[in-house]
């Protein structure tokens, strides 16, 4: 039996508020969203409607911000990504996720806790870290649709302000959102059922990305970080208990 009217209704405020921000933050959606759409729907469905929604988001953020986008920095996440997404795919269809989810979740709360309470110097790591980065980032998101955390915490080291920060993120997170859409159509998860809930989630995500780049506007430098910063660590947390 396919999803409930109850069903869509709760899809389409989920990722409303999820895109809201993800608007804001320039991550965020599928960390966000993911627990949420557990409750209703299997991990197999959630996981390529939310890469779909993500890539609506990014499509919307990488236009706005396009200029201020780090290239070197892009490529380096893109090379690293392409091999984990491909180690995603495999683990989606063969791995129990619920230990894998729980340690990304504990890594990313002490990350986050111990950089939003010590301050952490710019450090510009090199290349090879933004090669790990991106293929942690593929293999998390394309298993999990959690993929995000690897590459913010190595934006977030680079002495960026913060619309290079958001505009390197959104330009690289189309990129895997595009490759791990492709991917999920091949490897046959994305079903008629995933493309209805994705046709009713367009709207709310289009709104809440709007609403969430009108509040960005008025974040201070510091305040984005913190933003940034928190929400690993709700994400942290709610991977833990989910």
């Amino acid at each position: 039996m396919g999803p409930g009217v109850f069903e869509y209704i709760f899809v389409a405020l989920v990722c409303f508020f999820a895109s809201f921000v993800q608007g804001t933050s320039g991550f965020g959606s599928a960390l966000v969203a993911m627990p949420l759409l557990l409750i209703v729907l299997p991990a197999r469905t959630a996981t390529p409607l939310c890469v779909l929604m993500g890539v609506i988001i990014t499509v919307d953020l990488t236009r706005r911000l396009y200029r201020h986008i780090d290239r070197t920095g892009l490529l380096l996440l893109g090379a690293g990504c392409v091999p984990g997404i491909a180690l995603g795919i495999y683990l989606l269809g063969n791995w129990n996720d619920a230990l894998m989810r729980r340690l990304l979740g504990v890594v990313l709360a002490c990350y986050a806790a111990w950089s939003l309470f010590v301050r952490v110097p710019k450090v510009s790591p090199g290349r090879m870290w933004g090669l790990a980065a991106g293929l942690a980032t593929g293999t998390l998101g394309a298993a999990l649709s959690t993929g995000g955390p690897p590459a913010i915490i190595y934006c977030t080291l680079q002495a960026w302000d913060r619309d290079r920060m958001k505009a390197t993120l959104s330009a690289f997170f189309l990129f895997t959102g595009s490759v791990t859409v492709m991917a999920h159509w091949v490897a046959g998860f994305t079903t008629a059922t995933v493309l209805k809930l994705f046709v009713v989630s367009i709207v709310p995500v289009l709104l809440g990305t709007w609403l969430g780049t009108v509040v960005y506007d008025r974040m201070s430098e510091h305040g984005y970080v913190r933003v940034l910063l928190s929400l690993l660590l709700i994400a942290g947390l709610l991977l833990v208990i989910s």
